[in-house]
């Protein structure tokens, strides 16, 4: 007879001590103790021998899914790992252009001598008059150099 029926006819007369009978028969038993354990232990309990497949084949469902679950677990690391080293490239390259973009900004401003008021057209860093480091107009001071340039070329 086989044991779905045996355990339906069994249930049927004795109640829910089969049922935890059932559940006993399905904890994976040990090839060298003979003792039952935990489902999804690889361990014995009672003598500490590793359970594989080769001495309990009731093993092979969990190793499979541990495999599938170490897997996924790799995968999804290298997914996040893609998506982080993608996502530094682009500030990279964001942080690039604006790096131009201001160092554009700057080289296209007017230079001025904070000391001595000489300005300068060329990329210099210092003045040649005073020596002290050159420093950009801000956009209202180059307006202001611009009116004073239309004056003197009239």
């Amino acid at each position: 007879m086989p044991l779905d029926i045996l355990a339906v006819f069994a249930l049927s007369v004795c109640g829910k001590a089969v049922l935890s009978a059932t559940k006993y028969l399905d904890k994976p038993k040990c090839h060298y103790c003979k003792t039952r354990n935990e489902e999804k232990s690889l361990y014995c309990e009672s003598c500490g021998k590793g359970l594989t497949v080769e001495t309990n084949p009731e093993l092979q469902h969990i190793l499979d899914q541990q495999k599938q679950d170490e897997l996924k677990a790799q995968q999804d690391k290298a997914e996040r790992t893609a998506k982080k080293a993608a996502h530094r490239a682009e500030q990279k390259k964001q942080k690039e252009q604006q790096r131009i973009k201001s160092e554009e900004e700057t080289l296209c401003s007017i230079l001025m001598c904070p000391i001595c008021l000489q300005e300068s057209l060329t990329d210099a860093r210092f003045c040649a008059k005073c020596g002290s480091e050159l420093r950009a107009l801000t956009p209202s001071e180059q307006k202001a150099m611009l009116l004073k340039y239309q004056r003197k070329g009239r």
